[in-house]
């Protein structure tokens, strides 16, 4: 039995992390989804939240992401994102500022396609300030 798989982050331009790891948790649509080596073939939807990426049974890695999808097949997971952060690297005061003036943006359009863009942006951004409240 194989004992380890290999996960690979994405986003449209490079390969961001290219690793073994014996389990991973993803963020999926109805909860979190773990993936463990000879899982069966799978592509879902993922929505905001945390990819925790487990070796010696223990986080070794815990990256936020802004949603994407994941695809398993022959022991391998593709997690395609459009962007990503390392829960360390987010700052919670900058990204209080951003809904700020988000929020500021709605008060001044009547645009239709544009509110619905600047809400998904403030609600990635409250996630964000759960995901940073939760692991810090």
């Amino acid at each position: 039995m194989v004992e380890k798989l290999t996960v690979n982050l994405l986003t449209p331009d490079t390969v961001v992390l290219q690793k073994e790891a014996e389990m991973i948790l993803v963020p999926g649509d109805d909860g979190e989804i773990g993936i463990l080596p000879e899982h069966i073939a799978l592509v879902t939807r993922l929505k905001p939240g945390v990819v925790k990426i487990y070796n010696a049974g223990k986080v070794e890695d815990k990256i936020f992401i802004s949603g994407g999808f994941a695809k398993v097949h022959q022991n391998q997971l593709n997690i395609l994102v459009e962007s990503y952060n390392n829960i360390e690297d987010l700052n919670a005061e900058l990204t209080q500022k951003e809904i700020s003036h988000f929020e500021e943006e709605l008060m001044t359009s009547e645009n239709e396609d544009f509110l619905n863009s600047t809400f998904k942006e403030i609600a990635l951004r409250r996630k964000i300030i759960e995901t940073i409240q939760e692991y810090r």
